[in-house]
């Protein structure tokens, strides 16, 4: 079971811009997130996350997400995950496909 965050010692870094954007719009406010790039790698070359030593770590991902950051951050920290989506196939039909290559071709 996951105890109530204590915001003013709770660290909260997003993997890119727009996964900040969606935080904030939530009253989540992010402490950092890549600049350059939205991947794991950009957010574990961030100093403050190599800086994170002996930590409880929460990682919110999708079901079956890859295992960079987990890979990486417990190697000096106690990591859980999260899991609060799951990606799922489109499933898309000839016309979706002919729709859109008439599109694509269009533009």
């Amino acid at each position: 079971t996951l105890k109530i965050l204590d915001y003013q010692t709770t660290k909260i870094f997003a993997v890119g811009a727009a996964t900040a954007k969606k935080l904030e719009e939530h009253g989540i406010q992010v402490d950092a997130f890549p600049a350059q790039k939205a991947s794991s790698e950009a957010l574990l070359a961030m100093s403050e996350l190599q800086a994170l030593h002996h930590q409880t770590v929460l990682i919110f991902r999708g079901k079956g997400g890859r295992e960079t950051l987990k890979d990486s951050l417990s190697k000096n920290n106690k990591v859980e995950y999260i899991e609060v989506y799951q990606r799922v196939r489109c499933n898309v039909t000839p016309l979706h496909r002919d729709s859109l290559l008439n599109f694509l071709q269009s533009n």
